[in-house]
């Protein structure tokens, strides 16, 4: 068993989990849940059969109160009061409160989860003042608003991760690059989808200002030159926090949650060249099934070799 205070958080974990078959239904461990922005459109494995067996039910009770919560924020036709209240109502469960339906069950999935195991509730509190801003509209006004955001809105997933497998702190940057990164690309992907359906602008204000266009160029069907050099801008960005996420894998100690990080950082390279050359509002982008079978044995060699 491990122990580790960092930022705020307790890592703690054991080589023996508590069993968790009484809160996750066998479809979720044979269908190994995604990490990306929403259940139609996710291309990055989280909680995939490269971990061991014993994590995953507690990987999916995180995942599926996360996809919940997001489905709420996601929800077009749903008043921002009725989203409000309703992740209200999840936090509510994590504090102690009673699940009285169905709404709020994956949340105490997830508390009778954390109570195995002995993780901080923190990422998922995290995860839930992502979704409240998402409900209210937010939008990031710069790149450093587009970081604070990541930081609740993908962090907790890598810090979740780490303190179920009892890693240490050495990692957390590199986890934390990495779960930025790949939310980052999920938004150059989906950057016309969410301004269609949600009205959202996740690309930073101030360099859409720089180059001289509004938040309506989102809603088009072809990328102009110079919103293609703002999202040429935030590919930068991504691209150098995958530079690094790069460490990660030589930093965790958990083989098979490495060979998971390994795929994961082979697999968002690759997405973000293809970004980088292609029109993410002509068509969604995204990996190919070459781009997979690549990632998966690149990112295999990487986390035998540890390089």
């Amino acid at each position: 068993m491990v122990t580790i205070a960092k930022g705020g958080l307790l890592y703690r974990s054991s080589k023996q989990l508590p069993s968790m078959a009484h809160l996750t239904s066998p479809a979720a461990i044979a269908h190994p849940p995604v990490l990306g922005k929403s259940r139609r459109d996710e291309d990055f494995p989280f909680g995939s059969l490269l971990l061991a067996p014993d994590m995953r039910p507690h990987v999916a009770a995180f995942y599926l109160f996360a996809r919940h919560a997001d489905d709420i924020a996601d929800d077009p036709d749903m008043d921002r009061d009725v989203k409000l209240r309703r992740l209200n109502a999840l936090e509510t469960v994590l504090d102690g409160g009673a699940a009285t339906d169905e709404e709020t069950r994956p949340a105490l999935r997830l508390r009778e989860s954390l109570h195995a195991t002995g993780i901080d509730d923190r990422p998922a509190r995290d995860l839930l003042a992502a979704f409240r801003w998402d409900a209210k509209g937010g939008e990031c006004a710069d790149w450093t608003d587009l970081l604070a955001y990541c930081r609740q809105s993908a962090v907790p997933v890598g810090r979740f991760l780490l303190a179920l497998h009892g890693e240490g702190p050495a990692s957390v940057p590199a986890a934390d690059a990495l779960c930025s990164a790949v939310q980052i690309l999920n938004h150059v992907q989906d950057a016309r989808t969410d301004y269609r359906r949600l009205g959202r602008v996740y690309l930073p204000r101030e360099w859409m200002r720089q180059v001289g266009v509004e938040p309506e160029v989102l809603g088009r069907s072809v990328c102009t030159a110079p919103l293609r050099a703002c999202i040429d801008r935030v590919l930068g960005g991504a691209r150098d926090l995958l530079a690094t996420a790069g460490d990660l894998p030589r930093n965790l100690r958990n083989g098979r949650l490495r060979a998971e990080a390994a795929v994961i950082i082979e697999l968002a390279n690759r997405l973000e060249r293809r970004l980088r050359s292609s029109d993410p509002l002509s068509r969604r982008v995204a990996p190919t099934p070459f781009d997979y079978a690549f990632s998966v044995s690149a990112g295999l060699w990487r986390a035998v070799v540890r390089r």
